[in-house]
C-alpha cells in the first residue's frame, strides 16, 4: 500500500509542478500577446574572437504574429531572427510540455527555470526559459537545436509590461564568420572562442500601424538599407 501511495504522491507532485509551469509560461506569453506591432532603434555591439566587426545601428520592425525585419545602416552578420520568437511557439500550449526545473537568480532577478519540451516537430529539441518571478519576463533563453545551442540573455527596464527587452546578448560558441559579410580578420588568440553580439533597443513605438510591404516575403530576414 505504501508503494502505491508513493507512486501517487510522485504523480501528484509532477502534475502540480507541470500545471504551475504552464501557468507561469502563460503569464509570460500574455504580455507579448498584447503587441500588435512595434518599432525600435537598435545598436549592435560586436565582441567576437578572431574577427573585426564595426558596431552598427539601424531599426527593428515587428508585426504580429511573425513578421520581423532588421534594417541596418550597413551590412554584417547579425542575428536575423526575432529574439522573442519563442513566444510565437508558446502561443499554442498543445505543442509542448512545460516543466518547472528549479529557481535561479539572473542579473539580480529571481527566476523560475522552466524546460520546454516539444510534442512534435519544432525548430528546437529543448527550450529552457528563466522567467522572472516578479514581472514574468524571460531574462535568459537557451534553445537546443540540431545545429547546436542558442543562448541569449535579456535585460528589461522600460517595456516589462510587454515583455520587450532593452538589451539582448547573444552568446556565440566556436563562432565561424561567414565570408563576404564585411567582417575582417582579427589576430588569433588562445582563449576560448566565445563571442557576443549585443542588441541595444531604444525609442520603442508600440502598436502603431506598419505596412506589410515593409517586410520581405520571407519573414525573419535581415536586409541592409540602401
Amino acid at each position: 500500500m505504501k508503494h502505491y501511495t508513493l507512486i501517487f504522491l510522485i504523480y501528484a507532485a509532477h502534475s502540480i509542478y507541470g500545471q504551475s509551469a504552464a501557468d507561469i509560461v502563460k503569464k509570460s506569453h500574455s504580455q507579448f500577446k498584447k503587441l500588435a506591432s512595434y518599432t525600435s532603434d537598435v545598436n549592435f555591439v560586436f565582441d567576437i574572437p578572431s574577427v573585426n566587426v564595426k558596431n552598427l545601428s539601424g531599426k527593428v520592425y515587428y508585426k504580429s504574429p511573425d513578421k520581423y525585419r532588421v534594417k541596418l545602416e550597413g551590412i554584417a552578420f547579425v542575428p536575423n531572427e526575432n529574439p522573442m520568437k519563442i513566444y510565437s511557439y508558446l502561443s499554442d500550449n498543445s505543442k509542448y510540455n512545460a516543466l518547472l526545473n528549479s529557481t535561479e537568480t539572473v542579473n539580480g532577478m529571481k527566476c523560475h527555470v522552466i524546460n520546454i519540451i516539444p510534442n512534435g516537430e519544432a525548430d528546437f529539441i529543448l527550450g529552457k526559459l528563466w522567467l522572472s518571478q516578479t514581472n514574468n519576463c524571460p531574462y535568459k533563453v537557451e534553445l537546443t537545436t540540431r545545429r547546436g545551442t542558442v543562448k541569449m540573455e535579456n535585460f528589461f527596464k522600460s517595456m516589462t509590461s510587454y515583455g520587450l527587452p532593452d538589451k539582448v546578448i547573444f552568446y556565440l560558441e566556436n563562432f565561424k564568420a561567414p565570408k563576404g559579410k564585411g567582417i575582417g580578420p582579427k589576430k588569433e588568440t588562445k582563449e576560448e572562442k566565445i563571442g557576443t553580439i549585443t542588441m541595444l533597443y531604444t525609442n520603442y513605438k508600440i502598436n502603431q500601424p506598419i505596412a506589410d510591404s515593409l517586410f520581405p516575403k520571407k519573414a525573419l530576414t535581415k536586409e541592409a538599407s540602401k
